[in-house]
């Protein structure tokens, strides 16, 4: 057996839990624990966020380098052809605004609830 196969005591490191133990000890003690929930919910926010809000400029100048002045006030009404893909658009929006709908109304109600029965 090789000398790299041995624990400290000299025994065989699979016959031996307390090296293992040992070596999971010492390895906790070296990592550092991760930032509190607070940070990383900031954090994550933050970047979410920064992506989010350069996605959209990002489309609002294609559209106004694309269509300029002339592009319509309602962008979802204003465009005649195509007619599939004008529908397609204006199904996506519906399903988004019933999905979001959902998502208000539960934290609504759940803060709703949240009050009444703390009274």
């Amino acid at each position: 057996m090789p000398a790299s196969a041995t624990n400290v005591h000299g025994g065989d490191w699979r016959q031996s839990n307390t090296g293992i133990a040992r070596f999971s000890v010492d390895l906790q003690d070296t990592v550092k624990s991760p930032p509190s929930e607070n940070v990383t919910m900031k954090r994550a926010s933050f970047y979410g966020i920064g992506v989010t809000t350069i996605f959209y400029v990002s489309l609002g100048c294609i559209g106004y380098a694309a269509f300029g002045n002339a592009a319509p006030g309602n962008v979802l009404t204003g465009f005649d052809e195509p007619f599939w893909l004008v529908d397609v658009a204006n199904v996506a929006v519906v399903i988004h605004l019933v999905g979001a709908y959902q998502v208000t109304m539960i934290m609504t109600v759940c803060c709703l609830l949240a009050v009444s029965h703390s009274t």
